[in-house]
């Protein structure tokens, strides 16, 4: 298998990601096992992770277009996506993260999961730099986000009103 599909498959796997968070937001309603802050926050997230993947994907594709040679193109993509991930840190842990941290109903294993396979995604991403094995790494790094990402949108849909202690039926809303 070439590389090219496999990061086409990454990249395809993220939009269907945003478009399952799209669908989500206009289709879900706030259960008792969420608030609405946390579900939005949680739904910023996995939109937040998805589009990095799709950058994840894109840029060895455009790079290798600029530089063909020696499989170099790995390293600019990974130090293109160190750009995109300082974005994704900024926003995740200086903005969403407090906020996420004051709700009661957050989930500490959705944290703790998600959070400790983005940092090892970014310690991939640098090694990907110093690496002599550029797209082994680069691969590894785009499936550690992913699996984040998919931690995530596991937690979101759990918090679906379907899987309320309650049942589907009972609502918080009278």
């Amino acid at each position: 298998m070439d590389f090219a599909e496999i990061l086409i498959g990454f990249v395809q796997v993220a939009v269907a990601l945003v478009a399952f968070t799209t669908i989500s937001v206009v289709v879900v309603q706030v259960s008792e096992s969420t608030t609405e802050s946390l579900l939005a926050l949680r739904l910023k997230y996995i939109l937040l992770f998805s589009t990095h993947l799709i950058v994840l994907g894109i840029l060895p594709l455009v790079f290798y277009q600029l530089v063909p040679e020696d499989g170099q193109f790995w390293r600019y993509s990974a130090i293109g996506s160190l750009v995109s991930v300082s974005a994704l840190v900024y926003i995740g842990v200086v903005v969403l993260l407090p906020r996420i941290l004051r709700d009661s109903k957050k989930s500490w294993a959705q944290l703790v999961f998600s959070g400790t396979f983005a940092s090892l995604g970014l310690g991939a991403n640098v090694w990907v730099i110093f690496s002599t094995e550029f797209s082994f790494w680069y691969v590894v790094t785009l499936a550690l986000f992913l699996a984040a990402t998919l931690v995530m949108v596991v937690g979101a849909v759990l918090s679906f009103q379907i899987f309320d202690d309650n049942g589907p039926n009972k609502t918080n809303k009278q």
